[in-house]
């Protein structure tokens, strides 16, 4: 569950614990802080009571002045102002009463009251009785009596303070133990929640610190043209989890990429050296066809030399049968000849023509797998255009991060600390990006290069195909009056005897035949015309070739710096 959290719900969810931690830390406070505050009241009330029995004490005293001002003046306002005395006591002595749950000081309350009692019935029986008549017996004895239940009266109220002082010395201590209480919770629980705190924080900060470092370690080894990289772990679902993926991804996409382009590349090498040695093959072969052209050519101008001598010497014919005779076998073996060479230029311009359809094939799957190596490294400045999208999310994300920890204060330091290493972390990332970015266009503008020049180089070879196609049709032409040429020969061989007596009939003939020389000695021109020209462009098919296999080289050389 924690680990599917991004990282501002993970510090919310921190923040949140140690909240309520806190409240539950004020709520303990506050409660021995009111343990603290009903002793101090405590002592407070005893103060108040204590203060009470002392005013009361004093109206004893009071009381016990007038009795004395009464003997020795006996004014009448003495007795008015004692009787307001006395009703004062009563009253704050029955409030007291009330006011106590203590049963024993209740009664002694009563008690109090009682004797307060016997103080008035003395004064007004005795001491004012004896004074007025002038008893001094009576009043003396009175006021003994008087002093003496005073004495106790005072004696009961020093009793009650006692016991009230007693309690104000329990409620001390009780303050001091808790006070002392209320200090050790109060750093008992601070101490808690600083090492809770901490812990948070630290365990939080290390965990993203770790999974940082591995992000960088694993694009500092792509930046180095590694990518035989661990790939890093995806467990956890927030913002770096989401990067690791990411960054997971583009290193298995950079992997297939590249085996796939240095496949490509070697097959593009390989692919290059079969056209440049098919182009050799196809020049060799040409260059004996052209050879076997001269031949036939030559064997062509002598036989109409031959045809020549023959229409000069027509008339001393009958007296060369012999020479005619032997002339017309060479005759009948040259048309052989012919055949057999015209047969020969078939069959190699029927290699020629296969060889060219290979160097066609060849050349079409370079250009299609170029264009497929174009459409991966466009596919991968797609995906570095999602990385930067992420990386300038993450630096926003860290912009933000870093607001909230500065309105934290103090306690979102370590926090400032994280969003500060994920913004670094997003510019590390935006970094091998570009580095990638850059590798990936000099890539494509190599392949752009490899790809224009073979396809200039398949042009030339349909060209190339077209002629050859040409040529084929010549020699198909050639091996026709080759064979147009045997047969005459066989005729001429065959009809001797008629030469002899049909002069005019062989002078015709020869003439035919002189005239199917010089036709079949204009195509043998025509075709060594096709043959040059299919020579030269043999020639630029293997210049192209050779193009081809020094770039391609040079994109395996630049591939081969990839470790995957």
């Amino acid at each position: 569950m924690f680990k599917n959290l991004k990282l501002m719900r993970k510090y919310q969810s921190i923040l949140l614990f140690l909240g309520l931690f806190f409240v539950v830390f004020m709520l303990l406070i506050t409660r021995q802080i009111n343990v603290v505050k009903n002793e101090i009241e405590t002592l407070n009330q005893e103060d108040i009571k204590v203060q009470e029995l002392k005013d009361i004490q004093k109206l004893y005293l009071q009381g016990d002045s007038l009795v004395s001002e009464y003997i020795s003046l006996a004014t009448p306002e003495t007795i008015g102002e004692y009787a307001t005395v006395v009703e004062m006591i009563k009253s704050r002595v029955t409030e007291l009463s009330a006011s106590t749950n203590d049963p024993e000081e209740q009664e002694a309350y009563v008690s109090i009251l009682q004797q307060t009692d016997q103080l008035t019935i003395l004064f007004e029986e005795e001491i004012v009785y004896g004074t007025d008549r002038g008893l001094r017996s009576h009043f003396v004895i009175g006021k003994n009596d008087y002093i003496d239940i005073n004495k106790n009266i005072l004696a009961s109220f020093d009793a009650i303070i006692d016991q009230y002082n007693q309690s104000k010395t329990v409620a001390n201590t009780n303050l001091s133990n808790s006070l002392q209480m209320t200090q050790v919770v109060f750093l008992i629980l601070l101490i808690v929640v600083g090492v809770l705190s901490f812990l948070l924080v630290y365990l939080l900060t290390r965990n993203i610190s770790k999974r940082l470092k591995q992000l960088v370690d694993t694009n500092n080894e792509i930046n180095k043209k590694n990518l035989k990289v661990n790939k890093v772990r995806e467990d956890y679902k927030d913002e770096i989890g989401l990067l690791a993926i990411s960054s997971n991804t583009m290193v298995d996409t950079l992997n297939d990429i590249i085996r796939e382009m240095r496949s490509v590349a070697v097959d593009l090498e390989e692919q290059g050296e079969n056209v440049k040695s098919s182009a050799n093959e196809a020049k060799h072969e040409s260059g004996y066809i052209h050879s076997t052209m001269d031949e036939l050519s030559l064997a062509m101008n002598n036989q109409a030399d031959v045809l020549n001598h023959i229409v000069e010497n027509i008339n001393t014919l009958k007296d060369e049968i012999v020479n005619t005779n032997n002339e017309s076998r060479k005759l009948s073996k040259a048309s052989e000849s012919l055949s057999d060479l015209s047969t020969t230029g078939n069959e190699l311009m029927d290699d020629s023509i296969i060889s060219m359809k290979k160097i066609d094939s060849v050349v079409n799957n370079a250009v299609n797998m170029m264009k497929q190596l174009e459409v991966h490294a466009n596919g991968i400045t797609s995906l570095t255009d999602v990385i930067n999208n992420i990386s300038a999310q993450t630096n926003l994300l860290s912009l933000n991060a870093s607001i909230e920890a500065a309105r934290a204060g103090e306690a979102g330091k370590g926090f400032g600390v994280v969003a500060g290493e994920i913004g670094t972390l997003a510019t590390q990332v935006n970094k091998s990006a570009l580095d990638i970015d850059d590798i990936i266009k000099k890539v494509q503008s190599e392949t752009k290069k490899v790809t224009a020049a073979l396809a200039d180089g398949y042009k030339e070879v349909e060209n190339g195909m077209v002629q050859i196609n040409q040529s084929a049709d010549t020699f198909v032409r050639i091996h026709e009056e080759a064979v147009r040429v045997e047969k005459r020969a066989v005729a001429i061989d065959n009809n001797l005897d008629e030469i002899e007596t049909n002069s005019t009939k062989v002078a015709e003939a020869i003439d035919q035949i002189s005239a199917i020389a010089q036709e079949t000695s204009a195509s043998i021109e025509q075709t060594l015309s096709g043959v040059k020209g299919q020579d030269e462009l043999l020639g630029k098919i293997l210049d192209e070739s050779q193009k081809m296999h020094q770039i391609s080289g040079k994109l395996n050389a630049n591939i081969h710096d990839f470790q995957v």
